[in-house]
């Protein structure tokens, strides 16, 4: 069966979000946390340019369940098109296996940035979020900074996408 508009394959996962705020996604098929959110990272940064970074030991909560996804044509404006989602039994006609995918909160989001060494254990990263007081207390023009995982430095970030950026209130 081909996927519905709007459904991507990342990591040998066909997968969309759910909502405009990337906070649940759907799959067809079943599948493991991991690969799960390996798939969702790939959307979120297709289409936001932010990348979801779990806190330490916490996945997403993920579901696996039956439903019926049926495609719904636009209309003459291009309005309205898209896709269903009615949770099944197993045995229902039409029914094919789905993983949902759960995120709680947008703070737990980051941008991605230009690619950085941590200045103290020269690390790579490209992951960063708005630290206001941390940036003003190192004297950075720019909100935006990385936190190192490995040793916990912050130093101040370029966004690869500037549209993303906060105004300075």
């Amino acid at each position: 069966m081909p996927a519905p508009a709007g459904f991507t394959t990342a990591y040998g996962v066909t997968i969309s979000a759910c909502d405009e705020d990337f906070e649940a996604y759907v799959a067809l098929g079943h599948h493991d946390p991991s690969r799960m959110t390996a798939a969702a990272n790939h959307v979120l940064r297709a289409e936001s340019a932010e990348r979801y970074r779990p806190i330490v030991g916490e996945l997403p909560r993920i579901d696996h369940t039956f439903a019926v996804i049926t495609e719904r044509q636009a209309d003459e404006d291009g309005e309205g098109g898209g896709w269903t989602l009615d949770f099944t039994g197993p045995d229902t006609a039409s029914t094919q296996p789905v993983t949902l995918l759960t995120v709680t909160g947008l703070g737990d989001f980051e941008l991605l940035a230009t690619p950085s060494h941590c200045p103290n254990c020269a690390r790579l990263t490209n992951t960063a979020h708005y630290m206001r007081t941390e940036m003003q207390k190192l004297g950075a023009p720019g909100l935006l900074g990385h936190d190192c995982r490995t040793c916990g430095t912050i130093w101040p970030a370029t966004s690869r996408n500037n549209q993303h950026r906060p105004s300075a209130c």
